[in-house]
């Protein structure tokens, strides 16, 4: 097989090879950051689960489950996530992720008091969770 794949190797031009490496290296990228995105959203909703102590990711439409997901679309949105990127992770649409950081953008403008005393302790939480989460890497 290893033969094979020399042999392929050899035959290809300078460009094409060079084409090729780019390819590969993009495709490994894009898994890396797919990944990366991943474990971000696994972290956001460990977080909010353990901060309302329900499952988040339900039909279920109560207030802390809804205000949980727009906790975590905002802080995805606000680390750069595409509304479409987002509203796979949740399970909803991309125009669902965009209402729910238009909430969110509603809450910091207006002040409303309980969504903001919610949202300072989901940050400090998740602070708290990524600070223990680098005293174990070392």
């Amino acid at each position: 097989m290893n033969e094979q794949i020399t042999e392929l190797c050899l035959s290809l031009t300078r460009e094409q090879r060079e084409r090729l490496v780019r390819i590969l290296t993009n495709a490994n990228k894009q898994e890396a950051e797919k990944a990366e995105s991943a474990e971000r959203f696994r972290i956001l909703l460990d977080v909010a689960e353990e901060m309302f102590g329900e499952e988040i990711l339900t039909k279920l439409r109560n207030y802390h489950r809804v205000t949980a997901r727009q906790f975590i679309a905002y802080q995805m949105k606000q680390e750069g996530y595409s509304y479409s990127a987002i509203g796979r992770l949740l399970g909803r649409s991309h125009s669902t992720v965009i209402r729910m950081c238009a909430m969110m953008d509603d809450v910091f403008r207006f002040r409303f008091q309980p969504e903001m005393k919610l949202w300072n302790q989901y940050q400090m939480k998740l602070k708290r969770y990524e600070d223990e989460r680098k005293d174990r890497e070392i």
